[in-house]
């Protein structure tokens, strides 16, 4: 789509206006009503926003104006290494903001609470540019969160088909398991990710390899009742005595 046309500079009075309004959400209301249909300056200066609150600049993103490349000053804790932003903003969902701002700044890995990183985020997220953008841009694309969570691991249990098939694309580990031996398959199995179960079996998944309990896609699939995810699995030769065996109840 196109986007709206861009002035290249600031006047003085503009860059004090928007930077006001970033800043102090008393002013917001005025700098929404005056800028109302109006083309808005380019982003060739820091943008200073509150944490949590991108109401402007959604506003401004919204009337399809080029931010690409902006700056952000974020003010929230920890957050004031430059190269732990876009970590910032996937962790707390801040997903369109993500998306904008690592199309025109470095992108970075970055790792966060419980050893999850940023390509972690941004693929629980769904955040395909993002993600691309970090492998791209060297990010360990099997690097395990604490809990031995994987960017593939999380973006299959949320059903991300898009990312999970550049993941796959970019050489992810596709049987890499968590710590308690939960797989990609198992994981979107379980949540009834039938398109997502679907690539991962094209893509030569295990499709018996069973969790530490011993929970294979198949018992998982029936026992969580997703009608879509088992009948896939039986019609890809999953075995039904590995899946009986977990469901078994000991004499």
């Amino acid at each position: 789509p196109s986007r709206v046309p861009v002035l290249p500079y600031l006047s003085v009075e503009d860059n004090v206006a928007f930077n006001r309004a970033m800043r102090n959400k008393h002013d917001r209301k005025h700098f929404l009503e005056s800028y109302k249909g109006k083309r808005l300056p380019a982003f060739d200066r820091y943008v200073y926003t509150d944490a949590n609150d991108f109401a402007v600049l959604r506003w401004v993103m919204e009337k399809g104006v080029d931010v690409r490349g902006l700056t952000l000053h974020l003010k929230a804790p920890g957050i004031e290494d430059r190269d732990k932003v876009l970590l910032w903003l996937v962790e707390n969902g801040h997903g369109d903001i993500a998306s904008v701002y690592c199309k025109g700044n470095a992108v970075r890995a970055a790792e966060g609470s419980e050893g999850r990183t940023t390509l972690y985020h941004a693929c629980r997220l769904g955040l395909v540019g993002v993600a691309r953008a970090l492998v791209e841009g060297g990010a360990s694309i099997d690097k395990a969160a604490d809990d031995g969570g994987t960017p593939l691991i999380i973006a299959s249990q949320e059903g991300h088909v898009d990312t999970v098939r550049l993941l796959l694309e970019k050489g992810a580990s596709i049987d890499k398991a968590a710590d308690d031996g939960w797989t990609p398959l198992l994981m979107a199995a379980q949540e009834g990710h039938v398109d997502t179960v679907r690539l991962l079996l094209e893509k030569g998944a295990s499709i018996d390899k069973a969790a530490d309990d011993g929970a294979t896609p198949l018992a998982t699939a029936a026992a969580a009742a997703a009608v879509d995810t088992a009948p896939l699995l039986l019609e890809s030769a999953a075995s039904i005595d590995k899946a009986a065996a977990r469901t078994a109840t000991p004499p």
